[in-house]
């Protein structure tokens, strides 16, 4: 799930919400929160904002940092 959200902060360039990673992976959303709720406690490089929705997910951010990034194809987003 996490690589999941690393591409999705990438190619939004906006947080990711709950509901669209469990539509996107096919699995119930209390299933995903869990899961969230586990990376996050356990400082596994994922973070929530305060509505719930992934902001970062090393090695990327959809919060502005000192660091930004360009991929080959083409998005641009920060270095968590």
């Amino acid at each position: 799930m996490r690589y999941f959200v690393v591409r999705e902060l990438a190619r939004l360039g906006r947080p990711v919400a709950p509901s669209l990673i469990a539509q996107a992976l096919d699995l119930p959303l209390a299933q995903v929160i869990q899961v969230m709720e586990d990376l996050e406690k356990h400082l596994f490089f994922l973070f929530r904002n305060k509505a719930g929705d992934a902001e970062w997910a090393y090695p990327v951010t959809a919060a502005r940092s000192a660091h930004q990034i360009r991929f080959r194809s083409g998005e641009t987003l920060y270095a968590a």
